[in-house]
């Protein structure tokens, strides 16, 4: 089951018992921001303006463990892979609400996506689709299962872009 919330889709599907999300991101080059921290300081800074530069720019936020970006493509859309962890020995007490979080693309109050608390497991496709920068989440928390995790690769593999106009 699909959903469109404020211009993004995503899926909370029964396959995980609500735990894995999958879900479509813009993340515009000169209005995309990383935390300054990602569980001490939501000051907004600025990230370059390629898929490159975003997924470099997280897999060096400290608080969590990152592979080293690699390149993909889904769709016929290059771009960079990317997989987040916050890992066991991660203390969410010592984070402003509780939570670690990822980056933001809104001006306004910070949304912030790639949020979650220690066991959180992220893998992020962020792709150039037609001089645009898209970022593909799935995120699931401790309790999923490796089947759990292959739906939602097999979900970013699904992806279609189609051309606005």
């Amino acid at each position: 089951m699909w959903e469109v919330l404020d211009g993004r889709f995503f899926s909370t599907s029964d396959f995980s018992g609500g735990r894995g999300i999958f879900l479509v991101a813009e993340a515009p080059a000169g209005k995309t921001w990383l935390p300054a921290h990602p569980c001490r300081d939501r000051t907004r800074v600025p990230v370059g303006p390629t898929v490159r530069d975003l997924a470099e720019a997280l897999a060096t936020q400290p608080v969590f463990e990152a592979t080293g970006p690699a390149s993909a493509a889904i769709a016929g859309r290059t771009g960079v892979f990317l997989r987040l962890t916050l890992p066991d020995r991660f203390k969410w007490t010592t984070c402003d609400g509780g939570f670690a979080v990822g980056f933001t693309s809104k001006d306004r109050f910070p949304d912030w996506y790639v949020y979650g608390e220690a066991g959180l497991d992220v893998s992020l496709w962020i792709l150039n689709v037609d001089g645009q920068r898209f970022v593909m989440i799935s995120r699931c928390e401790t309790a999923c299962s490796d089947k759990d995790f292959e739906i939602l690769r097999q979900m970013a593999e699904s992806v279609t872009f189609i051309g606005a106009g």
